[in-house]
């Protein structure tokens, strides 16, 4: 889904897309679940530090995923956190389809 998410800046408003695929299709992932989870440790019981539910519902017949974060989601402690992506499809079936290392930066300006 996602080759690499950008760093976020602390206390900033972050929008993103990610396009699903299955065996070069796009499924309609309307009816389905996909969700971005933030932890300090992989370990941590969910919902960690945040979790968010996307918007399948805009795009999601062409298999395509919104996140929007507000700034008062963003404005969390400066450092690395691990995030995923998950998909669940309304039949019950779990995906992860991105992992990866995220820094909440700090801005230059005041937030």
């Amino acid at each position: 889904m996602a080759k690499g998410l950008n760093n976020f800046y602390r206390g900033t408003t972050v929008n993103f897309r990610g396009s699903i695929t299955v065996n070069g299709s796009t499924p309609d992932i309307s009816g389905d679940a996909v969700t971005f989870t933030m932890k300090v440790n992989k370990d941590d019981a969910d919902p960690g530090v945040f979790q968010k539910t996307a918007d399948v519902i805009t795009e999601g017949p062409s298999g395509t995923v919104i996140f929007e974060f507000t700034k008062a989601e963003t404005n969390i402690e400066e450092r690395t956190y691990a995030v995923d992506i998950k998909w669940e499809l309304a039949t019950g079936e779990e995906y992860v389809l991105h992992e990866q290392s995220l820094i909440i930066q700090k801005r230059v300006s005041d937030v």
